[in-house]
């Protein structure tokens, strides 16, 4: 059955259930499905080609769902991106028409985009009233158009991902499954873009079950987090950090899943995390790029610190680890993470013959991590593949060295890179984000660990407010730029006790 379908169903069967909760305005099924009904209605006016691209340029994410949920069931392939300037860049092919709001219809950057027309979508930012349109028992339609899902993980640069329409049934009833949802689901989703993984396939589940979606894109929608009966939130450890900082967050009893995945999590914020919403914490490994319906390759429910970076292996999915030449490494030896690709998933990106190459290999997908397979089968991940520190010619993985010193200093997030200094001496920089000065101890005893594990006597510690981020859903620390700040603005950040070379 469409997903649409699906929607129109419980709009007819539970019309007054809530389905979305925006900014807190509630939005009922029956409004939901009207507010669908009325783009379809004028989409339909355009004389859109079936199978030809729309690229949805709107912020609202309601807005933006109705629009793609109309598109789609005219037969067209969908991309949601709230960013106008960052779309110009995606090199599109094939677009029939770009969709936008009321007033930016004359967005200085929808320049990449001429020759095509700019169409302005019916405003449905606000609930429709009763009478607005009548909401069909189904929609007629030949062919239900494809989603192209954006991801930035794997090579650093962004990568078109088309997924197939064809099993959406079957995927949603697998991830209804997985972190069980049904029709009393309240799910927030924090911040994740529709354009990518987490962002469009949770919501899309949980309406498919009958269930409910909050999204708060308030600039304090941290702050009122826990202000919704939620059973299950879907957020990134650097969200997670965040909100273990925002004060007025209110526990609400009830069962609470928190979902955390798309980067390392310290055992500090996974404690605090827990601590203030009282909540069961999943750990989350997947990939945009795995399209079937198990999406999500490992997982662990967190009880100890070695749960953060260990992970059981999702029944149904091969993941092995392996050296070089693909050859699989023996158990505790260090390699490469290679996912054998299912019949759903897809063999590679758009447009880009060389990423995939390189990534799409033997049947299977490298993610881009390294890891190792522990003696019980359970995979331990320990960072990715480029973030090595080379230190006198000795390698070390940045990922648990950087762990385990944000464990130090109270799980501030720490980046560490090394350079030569003007003597051609090895310096090490360490950055850590904080609005507040770290305690002297914390300092020197990460000082202390640090010269002690890498055998340095260079190092130079600065204090950044906030670091520089990739625009992904995930918001990984954007190296480059954090490294380039960091040479340019050396001593002018955040005040550190003893912030100085050592």
């Amino acid at each position: 059955m469409q997903q649409l379908n699906r929607i129109y169903e419980w709009a007819h069967t539970q019309p007054d259930k809530t389905a979305i909760i925006h900014n807190d305005v509630v939005w009922s099924y029956a409004a939901f499905a009207r507010a669908i009904e009325l783009q379809r209605i004028f989409f339909m006016g355009q004389a859109l080609p079936v199978g030809k691209l729309a690229l949805v340029l709107i912020d609202h994410r309601v807005h933006a769902w109705c629009v793609l949920y109309a598109l789609r069931s005219l037969g067209l392939t969908t991309l949601v991106e709230t960013s106008i300037p960052l779309a110009g860049r995606l090199q599109l092919k094939d677009v029939a028409c770009v969709v936008v709001k009321e007033g930016d219809q004359n967005h200085s950057a929808l320049s990449a985009f001429a020759g095509t027309p700019i169409l302005v979508a019916a405003d449905t930012t606000m609930p429709p009233e009763a009478s607005a349109c009548v909401i069909p028992s189904a929609v007629e339609h030949t062919q239900t158009g494809d989603v192209i899902l954006l991801s930035s993980g794997t090579t650093g640069r962004i990568k078109k991902i088309r997924i197939s329409a064809e099993f959406d049934a079957a995927r949603n009833m697998s991830k209804a499954q997985e972190f069980g949802i049904d029709d009393t689901t309240w799910l927030h989703n924090v911040v994740y873009p529709m354009s990518m993984l987490g962002g469009y396939r949770l919501p899309d589940t949980v309406w498919w079950c009958g269930g409910t979606v909050v999204y708060d894109q308030r600039p304090n929608a941290l702050e009122h987090l826990l202000d919704y009966p939620i059973t299950l939130c879907f957020m990134s450890p650097s969200v997670a950090e965040a909100f273990n900082q925002t004060p007025s967050a209110r526990p609400k009893p009830g069962q609470l899943t928190m979902l955390v995945g798309g980067g390392r999590f310290s055992d500090t914020a996974a404690r605090a995390l827990i601590a203030k919403t009282g909540a069961t914490l999943r750990l989350a490994y997947g990939s945009t790029e795995l399209t079937g319906d198990k999406p999500v390759v490992l997982t662990s429910t967190y009880r100890t610190r070695e749960d953060l970076d260990t992970f059981d292996v999702r029944p149904g999915r091969r993941v092995h680890v392996v050296d070089d030449a693909g050859r699989e490494c023996p158990p505790e030896v260090m390699g490469m993470l290679w996912i054998a690709l299912e019949q759903a998933d897809i063999r590679g990106y758009l447009d880009d013959p060389d990423g995939s190459a390189r990534y799409f290999k033997g049947g299977g997908f490298y993610p881009g991590d390294l890891g190792t397979r522990l003696p019980d089968g359970r995979i331990r991940v320990l960072g990715r593949t480029e973030e090595v520190l080379n230190v006198k010619g000795v390698k070390f993985l940045l990922g648990p060295l950087e762990q385990e010193a944000a464990e130090i200093v109270g799980g501030n997030p720490v980046s560490v890179f090394s350079r030569l200094d003007a003597s051609g001496n090895d310096q090490l920089m360490v950055a850590i984000e904080t609005l507040m000065p770290v305690t002297a101890e914390q300092l020197r005893a990460l000082k202390d660990w640090l010269m002690q594990k890498l055998h340095l006597h260079r190092i130079h510690f600065e204090g950044i407010a906030q670091f520089p981020r990739t625009a992904g859903g995930m918001q990984k620390i954007d190296r480059q730029a954090l490294h380039a700040l960091l040479l340019a603005t050396v001593g002018e950040g955040v005040p550190l006790v003893g912030s100085q070379s050592v």
